[in-house]
């Protein structure tokens, strides 16, 4: 097996989350590269719209079974090359503009220019040192919108110009970073005129499955992996059946700081990257929202108002977050477009066994997969005590602890009998040929 040396870019972010897979891009019409101005047009994908964004929210000792539960589970929406964000959030300040320019206004516009007029290998200079220029930017000052435009773009009019030098292997890994900065980012014009660019872009990215070598990934902490922009699941794993060349590899997870390697796995052999995560400065705040949205998923039917915010600052559309405890596993599936809220698909007690044993067993089966049908009918219904508004939960059903003299419908019903009896009597009194109790002994 041969170890390659991995050549890490930790990036920091304020955390959140994203996974990617891509499918076919369509050309913009609006990003010719010279136009700051022109809007983003988004590519129709296959499936629900927009982008989506796994959360796991479990105990540390579950969190690596959930997640890989979670890659599983959602392979329907994965084999419909749905898009999934990588896990972090790009709502830092803009960049100082005198900086940004330097590097916009120069590197980047002449290597576009450069590239419009053919002049490949010195299109190549500018637009890589537009990438560093942009990715330099983002580590001093954070993950900002034009940033991560900017930074995307270059590495597709990068790996334009290199497929067009005869640079085939090169292009591939500049068209995997950009895939890995923005999944789904439509293609500009100028630099995808060409069938052959678009397909060697696909090719770039596609999923493993068509090659024969392998990567062994560590980590110290368990969390999400993605492979030149793809959600590829949780690890530690091994990945196999990659092809040959310069990969992109991505950990990362809500509360620590992503990590961004550039592996070169060689041709019928093993490549291993090792990850150290670290923290990010805010992952109190992180784990404070994380344990909020616990507590309302577990109390309360309606959509956090937190979840919606968190749907703005990561840029995604659907947000599928899968919860479990020792007791309790559910599904919560939330659209920011449509305001549409599923959650609780099955909600059951565990049983002994593994988690990831008893959540596809008690949420899944036999119920297809993301069924997202509401269990809510039955109101008295709970899993915990914190899900009964008074009272305890006794097999499943809330109970209340209220002493009978104190229950309200006791003193009710008692009325109403008092009532009813009250009634009754009169009446009888009322009537002329009312019958005559006789008693009689023996």
């Amino acid at each position: 097996m041969k170890r390659i040396q991995l050549s890490a870019i930790i990036l920091s972010f304020v955390c959140t989350l994203l996974p990617c897979p891509v499918f076919a891009q369509k050309s913009s019409d609006g990003e010719g590269g010279d136009d700051d101005s022109s809007q983003q047009q988004k590519a129709k994908p296959k499936v629900s719209p927009g982008t989506h964004m796994v959360i796991i929210l479990s105990p540390e000792e579950y969190w690596k079974d959930l997640a890989k539960f979670s890659y599983k589970t959602l392979k329907s929406l994965i084999g419909q090359e749905a898009v999934f964000a990588l896990q972090l959030t790009d709502d830092a300040a803009d960049p100082p503009v005198d900086e940004y320019k330097a590097i916009n206004g120069k590197a980047y516009k002449k290597g576009v220019k450069l590239f419009k007029e053919q002049e490949y290998p010195d299109a190549i200079k500018q637009l890589s040192a537009a990438t560093k220029g942009f990715e330099a930017l983002i580590i001093k000052y954070g993950l900002s919108y034009p940033l991560r435009r900017r930074v995307v773009l270059s590495y597709m009019y990068l790996g334009a110009a290199q497929m067009l030098d005869a640079q085939t292997e090169e292009a591939k890994a500049s068209f995997r970073f950009a895939n890995y900065w923005f999944p789904n980012y439509p293609l500009p014009k100028a630099a995808f005129e060409d069938e052959t660019t678009r397909n060697l872009f696909n090719q770039a990215i596609e999923r493993p499955g068509r090659g024969s070598s392998s990567i062994i990934i560590n980590s110290s902490v368990p969390g999400h992996l993605y492979l030149n922009g793809m959600w590829v699941g949780a690890g530690p794993k091994n990945i196999d059946k990659i092809s040959a060349g310069t990969h992109v590899l991505t950990w990362a997870r809500l509360g620590y700081k992503p990590i961004t390697v550039k592996l070169i796995v060689p041709e019928n052999d093993k490549a291993v990257a090792d990850f150290a995560p670290v923290p990010t400065a805010d992952k109190k705040d992180i784990d404070t929202f994380l344990s909020g949205l616990d507590t309302h998923l577990r109390q309360k039917p309606n959509v956090p108002s937190t979840l919606a915010d968190f749907a703005v600052k990561a840029r995604v559309d659907n947000l599928i977050v899968f919860r479990t405890t020792a007791n309790e596993t559910e599904i919560s599936w939330y659209n920011s477009k449509s305001g549409g809220w599923q959650k609780r698909v099955r909600r059951q007690a565990a049983v002994p066994g593994s988690i990831a044993t008893q959540v596809e067993t008690l949420l899944f089966e036999p119920s297809p997969v993301m069924d997202l049908g509401s269990d809510s009918a039955d109101k008295n219904k709970c899993f915990a005590d914190s899900d009964c508004v008074a009272g305890k939960c006794v097999a499943g059903t809330c109970q209340s602890t209220t002493p009978l003299l104190k229950q309200w419908w006791f003193w009710t019903a008692l009325g109403v009998g008092v009532a009813a009896l009250g009634t009754g009597t009169y009446f009888l009194i009322q009537m002329q040929n009312r019958p005559i109790l006789e008693m009689s002994t023996p």
